[in-house]
């Protein structure tokens, strides 16, 4: 049996025991050693947010392989590995074009389906990404979040100016994506915006204004 953190209803988590899940075809039974705590899921779990109950919240994962479905030899057992959490359905006009985003028929660990919030998750082959010797767990489970920086960043980058820039909104994600402008693009002057001072004192500290 395996610990399991349940929403069971629009507020209400219980403690659960439940029996670890066996991996299928193209699966890994991963266990989890870090999982984060998206905004998302205080949405989910407390504002009605959920497609429906129970339900296993936690799509921020990291863990280890600790076991294999039939004929599965890509990764190895005590291998490190982090989760992406989209499931494309790999059928409609996004997915024919591999743009796994944008799928309008998804599943998603942690939202549609069970997620991380649990000792142990079966996690589908393509959904899995080594860890690189050393990195933490605790930051690879961040690796979803950071994901989402980055491409905004580059994106951003690709008129090839370092000047000023603003970001707007000084939560993780953009605290994180103003991060990636400073340090890893190159900006010279990165600036914030919120409405919270005390996000904004945070991001003083980091040396930003």
């Amino acid at each position: 049996m395996m610990d399991a953190i349940v929403l069971v209803e629009n507020g209400k988590l219980e403690y659960q025991k439940r029996p670890i899940p066996q991996p299928q075809d193209s699966e890994y039974l991963v266990r989890m050693t870090s999982t984060g705590v998206c905004n998302s899921d205080i949405f989910r779990g407390f504002d009605k947010g959920a497609y429906h109950y129970p339900l296993v919240m936690g799509h921020e994962m990291a863990g280890e392989i600790v076991a294999s479905g039939p004929d599965m030899n890509k990764y190895q057992i005590g291998q490190k590995v982090v989760v992406f959490p989209l499931i494309p359905c790999r059928k409609c006009g996004a997915c024919q074009q591999q743009r796994w985003v944008h799928c309008t028929s998804y599943d998603y660990y942690g939202s549609r389906r069970d997620g991380g919030f649990q000792q142990f998750l079966t996690v589908k082959e393509w959904n899995l990404l080594p860890i690189p010797e050393g990195i933490d767990d605790v930051m690879a489970c961040l690796c979803e979040p950071i994901a989402v920086c980055l491409r905004t960043a580059n994106m951003l980058s690709l008129g090839g100016k370092r000047g000023t820039v603003a970001v707007i909104g000084a939560g993780i994600i953009g605290i994180i994506t103003a991060m990636i402008l400073k340090t890893r693009q190159g900006y010279e002057d990165v600036s914030m915006i919120d409405r919270n001072t005390f996000k904004l004192d945070l991001v003083r500290e980091l040396g930003m204004e």
